[in-house]
């Protein structure tokens, strides 16, 4: 460029500037290629217009006249400072869209990564992005001092494996209960048994004392024989009803060793539950960490890992694992009244229809009121085995044993449960939930908070 002022030429060479604009321009490049790969499209798309500005850079400088001719050192001045005008320009305008650097090693290989173009011409709809080997072990290790590993086209957490052995253990807990169980119902078989012997037992005991009514004083021979019969029938129902009572102590024995160890698959069960929230919660935290989100994105490009999976996705397979076991689990509180007496009422469900009734873990059975029976329509067969309660006052009462088709409170239900139905001069009795209807699940009364918490676990095969 050339000035002329005065008739003196003043001469500004622009050669040092366009040097240190060149160098400028070559580092912003470098810079700009390892961030942003969309340059090198640009670059190319620039230069013909560079080779267009210099062709018309050239015919305008030609000399038209003899007198506008400059030296060689005039031209390439202006030459150098066209070239640098033209690099700066096209850096500045590139740069200005690009990034800062990113300081994270993942994050640089990330970018400087060079894109596997398709087999076709690359166009920018075309082109896929694949990370190298490189970067996809930093991802890997990334992932790891995470708590995450790859699986195929997912993810998972290292810590779900400890959560996946202690369903597996679950198993064979539940195997245990569905054993217990058997054992235990072939007991109470042998109890409705015992039970069934003693009734026929009663039934001819009452025929042979009609017989002996018909001979009595007539033949001797057969009276003394009807008598014996008599006899040793009531022998055989004193041994049976012995028998019986051995047999049932075995089998609440029974129940309550299976109570028990329903209560501890049911604390293994809901434990595993808080521990697979806890671990959902971690890991939502885990993959909102930036470095996390990078890794995920190269598992993305290179693995078919879905860019925008979660924790929900991450553990679906093992939370759909524990909500079925879940399903067998079954645990309610449930809410008590509680009257000035102090004594704990529930409505509960006889023959499905309701019935208010005293909680009371004392009582052996279940126990109406001649006229509560009469309302739910309980049906008293005319051989029922007499039994003699006592009360809580120290009363003694008469009432018949009967079996009643279902008792339920809340979700909690039991089938053919053993009934005192009390004799009709016990008017001022409550009818009681007792042992036959609590013994067959895990409970627990508490008075302070009024409440009555059962749980039972599903232990059909």
């Amino acid at each position: 460029m050339v000035a002329r002022d005065r008739g003196f030429d003043t001469r500004v060479s622009l050669q040092p500037i366009a040097a240190d604009r060149i160098r400028s321009s070559q580092s912003s490049v470098r810079n700009t290629v390892v961030n942003q790969t969309g340059f090198l499209t640009s670059f190319r798309q620039a230069r013909p217009m560079q080779s267009e500005c210099y062709r018309r850079l050239q015919t305008s400088n030609r000399p038209r006249q003899s007198s506008q001719v400059l030296d060689s050192t005039e031209n390439s001045h202006r030459r150098s400072s066209v070239w640098a005008s033209v690099i700066a320009a096209i850096c500045l305008a590139t740069i200005g869209s690009v990034p800062a650097p990113a300081n994270d090693a993942l994050v640089q290989d990330a970018a400087a990564q060079e894109l596997t173009e398709t087999k076709d011409q690359p166009t920018e709809t075309t082109r896929a992005t694949r990370y190298s080997a490189s970067v996809e072990a930093k991802a890997e290790k990334i992932l790891h001092e995470a708590g995450l590993r790859r699986s195929g086209k997912s993810l998972i957490a290292n810590e779900s494996a400890e959560i996946a052995r202690a369903m597996t253990a679950l198993v064979k807990q539940r195997r245990e209960l569905i054993l217990q169980q058997k054992e235990l119902d072939s007991v109470l078989g042998q109890v409705q048994q015992i039970n069934d012997q003693i009734r026929a037992s009663e039934n001819q005991d009452g025929e042979l004392n009609l017989q002996l009514a018909r001979v009595a004083g007539n033949d001797v021979a057969s009276n003394n024989r009807i008598v014996a019969l008599i006899n040793a029938n009531r022998t055989r129902v004193s041994q049976l009803r012995s028998q019986r009572t051995k047999t049932q102590e075995q089998a609440n024995e029974q129940r309550s060793s299976l109570n028990s160890k329903q209560a501890d698959y049911a604390e293994s069960v809901f434990q595993i539950r808080q521990d697979l929230d806890a671990l959902r919660m971690l890991l939502a935290k885990t993959l909102e960490d930036p470095k996390v989100k990078i890794a995920v994105q190269v598992m993305n490009a290179n693995q078919g890992v879905p860019a925008s999976i979660s924790a929900v996705d991450i553990l679906q397979t093992i939370e759909l694992r524990l909500a079925k076991i879940e399903q067998e689990v079954f645990s309610e509180s449930i809410p008590l009244e509680i009257e000035r007496n102090g004594s704990l009422y529930v409505t509960a469900s006889v023959n499905n229809q309701p019935i208010r009734m005293i909680v009371d873990s004392g009582a052996t059975l279940v126990t109406l009121t001649a006229e509560a029976a009469k309302e739910l329509k309980v049906e008293i067969p005319t051989d029922a085995p007499l039994l003699r309660l006592v009360m809580a006052n120290g009363d003694e009462i008469s009432a018949k044993r009967v079996e009643l088709d279902s008792v339920r409170v809340g979700q909690f239900e039991a089938k053919n449960v053993s009934c005192a139905v009390l004799e009709p001069i016990a008017t001022r009795a409550d009818p009681m939930l007792g042992m036959s209807y609590l013994g067959e699940f895990k409970f627990e009364i508490d008075a302070a908070q009024k409440s009555l918490s059962m749980l039972r676990v599903e232990t059909s095969p």
